[in-house]
C-alpha cells in the first residue's frame, strides 16, 4: 500500500515535469501569429514586409528619397528591388531570424532585416555588396556608416547614433582609444572592439577617403578584396589603386580628425 502510494506520487511528479517542459517548449500561438511578416507594401525600389501587429509604420517616402540619394552618391544602377523586412523590436527579429541584433543584410541577396522605420545602413550593405564588392570589415562597415546620413536638401550630414562620427573619432583618438589600423583590417580582430567605436571610426575614415579621392577609386579597390582578405594583401591592393599606402592614408585621416 505504501509502495503504491509512493509509486503514484513519483508518477505524478514525472507527469508534472513533462507538462511543464512541454508548455515551456510550445510556442505561444498568438505570439507566433503576431510574428509573421504577413503584410506587404511595394514602392518604386523596395518590397516591404512587416507584421500586422507592428504599430510603427515604415516611412516609404523617406526610404525612396534616401535610395535616390544613395544610388547617386555611389554612382551605380540597381535593377532589382531591395527587400525591406521590418520587425517590431530586437526580440521579434531574433525569434524570426535567430540573430539578436537591430538589423543585418543577407549577403548575396537584396534582402535586409531591420527594426527601424527607416534604414540607411543595412540598405547600403545590400547595394554595395551586390554591385561593388564585399571588402574587409573596416571598409565594409565604413562605407555603410559613411552613407548613414539624413540627406537634407542634398547636403550630407554625417552621423552615427545621432552624433557626428568625425567628432566621435576625434574623441576616441584624444582619449587614446583609437585601435591600430592593423586590428581594424582583421576580419576577426575588428570585432574585438566596441561597435560604437569601430563603426564611427570606420565611417569617418571611409568618408574621408571618399571626400579626398572620390568614390570611383574606392569602388575599384573594393573589387580587388574580399571580407576575409588578409591585411597585408588588403594594403597591397590599396596601394595599387591609390598609388600610396593605406598606412599613409590612415595617418592623413588621423591628422584630419585631430583638427576637426
Amino acid at each position: 500500500m505504501i509502495k503504491t502510494f509512493f509509486d503514484n506520487l513519483i508518477y505524478f511528479f514525472i507527469l508534472c515535469v513533462i507538462i511543464l517542459f512541454v508548455s515551456c517548449k510550445t510556442d505561444n500561438p498568438i505570439s507566433a501569429t503576431e510574428d509573421i511578416l504577413s503584410e506587404h507594401i511595394s514602392s518604386t525600389h523596395f518590397e516591404y514586409f512587416y507584421s500586422k501587429s507592428d504599430n510603427s509604420p515604415i516611412d516609404t517616402a523617406w526610404q525612396e528619397k534616401y535610395y535616390s540619394w544613395l544610388i547617386s552618391e555611389l554612382n551605380v544602377t540597381l535593377v532589382n528591388k531591395l527587400e525591406f523586412f521590418k520587425y517590431r523590436d530586437i526580440d521579434h527579429l531574433e525569434r524570426v531570424t535567430g540573430k539578436r541584433t537591430n538589423g543585418f543584410a543577407e549577403m548575396g541577396t537584396y534582402k535586409f532585416n531591420t527594426i527601424w522605420t527607416i534604414d540607411n545602413h543595412e540598405c547600403v550593405h545590400s547595394v554595395v555588396v551586390n554591385l561593388i564588392g564585399h571588402p574587409p570589415a573596416l571598409f565594409n562597415e565604413g562605407i555603410a556608416v559613411a552613407h548613414q546620413a539624413l540627406p537634407v536638401d542634398k547636403k550630407f550630414v554625417p552621423g552615427w547614433n545621432g552624433q557626428d562620427f568625425n567628432l566621435l573619432a576625434k574623441n576616441f583618438k584624444k582619449n587614446g582609444e583609437l585601435p591600430p589600423l592593423d586590428d581594424l583590417l582583421g576580419y576577426l580582430s575588428f570585432w574585438n572592439y566596441n561597435s560604437n567605436l569601430t563603426y564611427s571610426v570606420s565611417g569617418s575614415f571611409v568618408r574621408y577617403i571618399i571626400n579626398q579621392y572620390g568614390i570611383q577609386k574606392l569602388k575599384d579597390f573594393y573589387k580587388t578584396v574580399r571580407f576575409e582578405t588578409p591585411k597585408d594583401s588588403t594594403k597591397l591592393q590599396f596601394k595599387k589603386i591609390y598609388n600610396f599606402t593605406l598606412d599613409s592614408a590612415w595617418q592623413e585621416w588621423n591628422n584630419f580628425i585631430s583638427k576637426y
